[in-house]
Order: C-alpha cells, then structure tokens, then sequence
C-alpha cells in the first residue's frame, strides 16, 4: 500500500505505535483487526482474491477456528449463554440471584471500569471540528433511530416481525456509539483517531441520558415501563459508577496507569459481566416463556438488521461526501461513528426499562446481531477505505502544489 501503511500504524492504549514488547497491552480486538487488514492488504499487493483462504488468515481448519473465536469470541460466549438459559432456564433466573448479580453486581462492574478507562479528556475538544462532530451525533442519533423506526414498523404492519421484536430493533436503533469499535476500526482504516476517540467518549456520555427519552419517544410511554423506576435504576446502577470510575481515574493516577498497562484484561471482564447479564436475562424470559416470535422471524431479523446497516452507511458515505468532501479522514471516522451501535450500554440500558417485561430477552436481540455484524462489515472495508484516504490525501496534495 505504499506509505498508507504509516498513516495507521497499530496502536496501544497511549495512541502511540506498539513495539514487540508492548504487544500484550495491545486490545485483543485491535491486534485481530490488525492480523486481518494486514492479511488482506499484503494479498491485494500480491494480487490474491480477497476471499481466498489466505487473505482471512486460515492456513488450516484449526487456524480458521482459532481466528474466528479470536475475532467474535464475546458472541460465542453470549451464544453459550443463551443455550445454557434456554437449556436450564430456573438456574439464571432463580438459582444465581439474579435482582442481585445480574441487576446491580454486573452492571455496576461494567460501567466503574468504563468510567476508570473512558477518555473523556477528548471531551475538551467539542469545540474543534463542531459542524462534522454535531453531524455525526444527529445522524447516529436522529437520521439511524427514524430509518429503523420506520422499516421496524413497515415490518410489523406486514406482519414479517412479532411486536417484541419490531421494538428491539427500534431501541438498537436510538443505542449510541461503541466505545472501543469505532475508534478501532478508525484506525485500521487511516481515519481520523483522535476524532474516533472523541466520540467514543462523548457519543456514549450523551447516550446514558438520551438514548432512554428516545425510547420513549418511538416506543410510548407503554404499561412495561415503569420511567421513575428505570430512570433510578439508571442513575445508581449507570451514572454514579461512571462517575465514581472517572474520579478514581483523575485522582489515582497509579489505578490509571494500572488500568492502561491491563486493559485488554479489563476489558475481558466486562465482557464476561455483560455475558452474564445476557444468560440471566435470557434465562428469565425462557423461565417466564415467550410467545409470538418464531424462527423465521429471527432470520428475518438478521437480514433486517444488515439491510439497514448497508443503507445506513451508504446514506452516511454520500452525506459525508458532500459535506466534508476533502477531509478523507473525517469521512472514514465519520462512517462508523454514524452507524454503530453499543452492546455494552445497550443491554443495562434494555434491562433497566424493561426489567419486568417477560420479552426483555427479545428486545436485546437486535443489538446481538447488530454487534457482531458492524465489526464483520466494519473490518471488511477497512483496507479499501485505508486505500481510499492514501488517494484523496494524495490528490489534496497534488492540487495544494498546483494551486
């Protein structure tokens, strides 16, 4: 690729390039990413089919397994999960406590460690790049909340999808941002990372408060959800531990360096406690029963949410084109930040309005699929986005010199 390559060298914790010995403080995720676009990168130089067996990384069956676990490890875990729920639902639901583990325990381990390791010091840089930041909070917020409202309702009316999926896809649509994804893939495909990282933080602080009022606003304020209860939950189970993570971050700075030095760790537990919110949860609608959703929904629910997906980023490209039409880096951020959308905030978020609704299992599915799905789209386009930023860069800097 040339001299792309440095443009979006692989990053630690610190935004610095890793050496040999800062590997392991690298994110898991990152180095998968990583592994993944160089593969594809290095078969394009070489003239390979981008889907052939070498370009994913797979020299052999067990590489194959062992690459895909690495990149989606967190839904096979969920995937178990439910099984186990659906298989032996009384043991998530009534055996572990969970009003206790799963409700307060977990929820509260997630949002501390985000609040010790959300960079929320970018926050200072609201002001710089205004017009494409507020674009790309409207546009994730506003323009992706109203499309999925309207194909979730066109699907309901036509009978393709029962209610309780039709209002999952509608809440995965008013999510925020994620907090790691799009600042990782940002990277890998020469975008804008100081940006990536700035919505990564302000994305999913703004979310907490409206990501919620845009619930009510689609769905209504319905008999399943108690809004004095859920914005409660919300501020004990959410707010204060993402607060009490920041000022343990400013204040210690030694659990902060400790964090840095361990996050790929930290994150792993994260993702085991939202792993087991999800088997509870799971358990507790299998325990109560569900009705009204079948199979074939399901399946159209996986095509649902990759159609809107491709639309949703389709529109964004072209918006993004039109509007920040040499700024290559900004658009390549801008395409993430516009369409992604968090399991980690996602899933407390469901279960504190709907925590005694008997389809809450139902409503979390949507962003189940939506997860895995932007990271496979996301990590796909990556090598062509990051010869697409070489390009324009290129051109910028041609016209510079003739002009």
């Amino acid at each position: 690729m040339g001299e792309g390559k440095e443009d979006a060298p692989p990053l630690n914790n610190h935004d610095e390039p890793c050496t040999v010995a800062e590997d392991e403080e690298c994110g898991k995720e990152l180095r998968v990413l990583d592994t993944f676009v160089s593969d594809v990168s290095r078969d394009e130089e070489e003239g390979s089919p981008v889907n052939s067996p070498k370009s994913t990384g797979c020299r052999s069956v067990w590489g194959c397994i062992t690459a895909f676990f690495n990149t989606y490890s967190f839904m096979v875990y969920a995937a178990v999960g439910i099984i186990l729920a659906y298989s032996y639902p009384p043991l998530g639901a009534v055996y572990v406590y969970p009003k206790i583990t799963s409700s307060y325990v977990a929820v509260i381990t997630i949002f501390l460690l985000s609040g010790i390791g959300l960079r929320t010091k970018e926050l200072k840089n609201v002001y710089k790049n205004i017009n494409f930041n507020i674009f790309v909070v409207v546009f994730n917020f506003g323009v992706v909340s109203a499309f999925v409202f309207g194909i979730a309702k066109f699907l309901l009316k036509v009978g393709a999808l029962s209610e309780a999926l039709a209002q999952g896809l509608i809440i995965c649509g008013c999510l925020a941002l994620t907090v790691n994804m799009v600042f990782i893939l940002t990277a890998k495909a020469g975008g804008d990372e100081a940006l990536g990282i700035f919505h990564a933080a302000f994305g999913n602080f703004i979310g907490v408060f409206l990501s919620p009022l845009l619930v009510l606003f689609y769905t209504g304020e319905s008999a399943s959800i108690d809004v004095k209860n859920a914005y409660k939950d919300l501020f004990l189970k959410v707010i204060i531990p993402l607060i009490v993570g920041q000022i343990m971050q400013y204040f210690i700075p030694v659990l902060a360096k400790f964090y840095e030095k361990h996050r790929s760790r930290f994150t792993l537990v994260q993702e085991l406690a939202l792993v087991y919110i999800i088997f509870t949860t799971f358990s507790i609608t299998f325990y109560k029963g569900v009705s009204g959703t079948t199979i074939g929904e399901v399946f159209i629910m996986i095509g649902t949410v990759f159609f809107c997906m491709i639309s949703l980023m389709t529109l964004a490209w072209f918006s993004l084109k039109l509007l920040f039409r040499n700024k290559p880096k900004q658009r390549v951020m801008g395409l993430f930040g516009c369409t992604h959308k968090t399991l980690t905030v996602g899933v407390p978020l469901i279960q504190a309005l709907y925590r005694n609704d008997p389809n809450i299992g139902i409503y979390i599915l949507p962003i189940l699929i939506w997860h895995p799905m932007q990271l496979f789209v996301g990590s796909s386009i990556c090598p062509f986005l990051l010869s697409f930023v070489e390009r324009e860069t290129q051109r910028l800097k041609e016209e510079q010199v003739t002009g």
